[in-house]
């Protein structure tokens, strides 16, 4: 309960909130490297815990034969234990190490089913939903038998926990991706952001908070909001359905919805984007020029004679359309760094971004 609080704090995302998709709690549970927020629980994370824990705790207490017949020595050596695990469960050359101990009925026998049946049928369904099948060699498709222990039983050379939890996260975060393919009808704002997040940036969840206020509350709130595809804390006051706002110039007025997306882009009296951010482009292009470089605006042809015509073609097609991608500025005679392999100056394209602040 206390970490949600602080969640909620920090970012202005409450996973409990019950208005949040599964989706994007989904999102919020995963690693930051696979675009989440990192919020993991114990009720996700307990099964491959326990597991992890048993495999790492257990496998050492014996003494047990390595790959090449050497002895490793145990931590434990007691007639009970060897009678309680097997004299060689945790050798190279056993399959099933917990075969023996399945044998017994105890606490600790009914916590390993439970726990690895839990972690299985969790990682299965997630492949049944993405119509995959699970690799037979998968070491989270072993049996009871052999819980937590890399395929023919050996044992991990790093941490099991991690492993195991690794491939559950790396299957949820495919299985979204997927979600994001198929769903052709989702919400046009989910799909925009979330891959955005997904393949553009990692940054707004790493930002290092500090002394300086570099990002203050109410913007970091933003930004996560922007990250995990949710209404924009900005523009709840506006978005009372009994109260509209609208924004823009006369005659191209639109209403103000959640996201904020016409906000952005909206054409305000002294706020025309288009014609600052040409007056920005021309300033640079000719501070570079007065430095000594050649420079060519809106490039259209970089190119050509580095990307194969089929895959080249699809670009210059996309050129004529109003939303082109073109870079704003090719520097022909960019100086190159000590790692250029001999080149004296190399090519570099460079884009001019705004930001509207009223």
């Amino acid at each position: 309960m206390e970490i949600d609080n602080i969640t909620l704090l920090a970012t202005g995302v409450d996973n409990r909130d019950p208005s949040l998709s599964t989706f994007t709690k989904e999102r919020i549970r995963l690693p930051m490297n696979l675009k989440g927020l990192g919020v993991r629980d114990l009720e996700t994370r307990g099964a491959s815990e326990y597991i992890g824990g048993m495999v790492q705790g257990i496998s050492l207490l014996l003494d047990r034969q390595d790959k090449d017949g050497l002895l490793v020595h145990g931590r434990l050596k007691s007639d009970r234990a060897i009678n309680w695990l097997g004299s060689s469960s945790f050798d190279s050359e056993t399959i099933d190490p917990w075969a023996q101990i399945m044998e017994q009925n105890s606490e600790i026998v009914n916590a390993i089913t439970h726990a690895w049946t839990e972690i299985n049928s969790a990682y299965n369904q997630t492949h049944v939903e993405m119509d995959q099948e699970v690799d037979a060699g998968d070491m989270l498709n072993n049996p009871a038998t052999r819980a937590g222990f890399a395929a023919y039983g050996k044992i991990t050379k790093r941490s099991t926990t991690q492993i195991i939890i690794s491939k559950l996260e790396t299957a949820k975060f495919k299985l979204l991706r997927t979600v994001l393919n198929t769903k052709q009808r989702m919400a046009h704002h989910l799909n925009q952001q979330t891959e955005n997040a997904l393949f553009l940036t990692t940054q707004i969840p790493t930002v290092h908070i500090s002394w300086l206020r570099i990002m203050q509350d109410r913007v970091l709130h933003e930004a996560f909001g922007q990250y995990l595809a949710l209404p924009s804390p900005a523009m709840v006051p506006f978005c009372d359905p009994l109260l509209p706002h609208w924004i823009g110039r006369a005659g191209n007025e639109q209403l103000v919805e959640k996201y904020g997306d016409l906000v952005a882009r909206a054409e305000v009296n002294g706020g025309d984007w288009i014609r600052s951010h040409e007056q920005l482009n021309g300033l640079w292009d000719d501070i570079f020029r007065k430095g000594g470089f050649y420079t060519t605006k809106e490039a259209r042809n970089i190119f050509y004679g580095i990307v194969p015509w089929k895959f080249l073609k699809l670009y210059c097609n996309s050129q004529v359309s109003k939303d082109a991608i073109i870079p704003d500025m090719l520097i022909h005679n960019f100086p190159s760094d000590t790692n250029g392999h001999g080149n004296a100056v190399i090519a570099a394209i460079t884009d001019v971004k705004t930001v509207r602040i009223d």
